[in-house]
């Protein structure tokens, strides 16, 4: 991750770790003056939670969202 701090005319970069080819996430945060990259991750494909993941069939899944899809195909939910 590497942030830049904008102060006036002076840009500090703070530290650079990127490999090549990686994909990054770019905030700026207007109230501190602060644009921050950062190597993109990527969550669950159903609702976007980052903690807890796997990877199935090219699908990132949750332990919510996976335990939510098991009940459903146990017949404890309707699936359609």
């Amino acid at each position: 991750m590497f942030v830049f701090v904008l102060q006036s005319n002076l840009i500090r970069i703070e530290s650079i770790v990127f490999e090549e080819n990686s994909q990054v996430e770019i905030f700026i945060e207007l109230e501190n003056k602060t644009l921050a990259m950062k190597k993109y991750e990527r969550g669950c494909d159903f609702c976007g939670e980052m903690k807890d993941s796997i990877e199935y069939n090219g699908k990132k899944i949750c332990k919510s969202c996976a335990k939510e899809l098991y009940e459903k195909a146990e017949g404890k939910e309707e699936l359609f």
